[in-house]
């Protein structure tokens, strides 16, 4: 994941949904285990926000 919902997503006025991950550098990252199925769900979830 690269990015995380804003905690005003469910405003009215929010603009930017998604937002860069807290507490990281640019280029900083760590690897979190996702089991597939979860992985599955994600993708169709986030799949009608970017049409």
């Amino acid at each position: 994941m690269r990015r995380q919902v804003s905690a005003k997503a469910h405003r009215n006025d929010c603009k930017t949904r998604f937002i860069p991950l807290k507490h990281r550098a640019e280029g900083e990252y760590r690897d979190v285990p996702l089991p597939a199925f979860l992985a599955e769900e994600i993708d169709a979830h986030q799949l009608p926000l970017y049409r």
